[in-house]
């Protein structure tokens, strides 16, 4: 309840402190890059950038490829979890 008063008593220096806050918050929202490509971050030996690289080399693209199959089982879909 002390809590509560206190937030109604200093309501004006703490809209005030929100608003200055406000400006450099918005300032590095703004001013942030965002690298959505993971790729980026992996070592260039590893086979998923290899292909990835392959893909952009015969197709100018390669960061999002769909395979549709049809009539593939399990077994296929997922042999790793079949080896055991």
């Amino acid at each position: 309840m002390k809590f509560a008063r206190g937030v109604v008593r200093l309501r004006i220096p703490i809209l005030i402190a929100a608003l200055v806050l406000m400006i450099p918050s918005l300032f590095f929202m703004l001013n942030t890059r965002v690298n959505y490509d993971m790729l980026t971050y992996l070592p260039k030996d590893m086979e998923t950038v290899i292909g990835q690289d392959e893909l952009k080399k015969d197709f100018g693209k390669g960061a999002f490829t769909f395979i549709i199959v049809e009539n593939m089982s399990v077994v296929d879909r997922y042999p790793e979890e079949t080896d055991s």
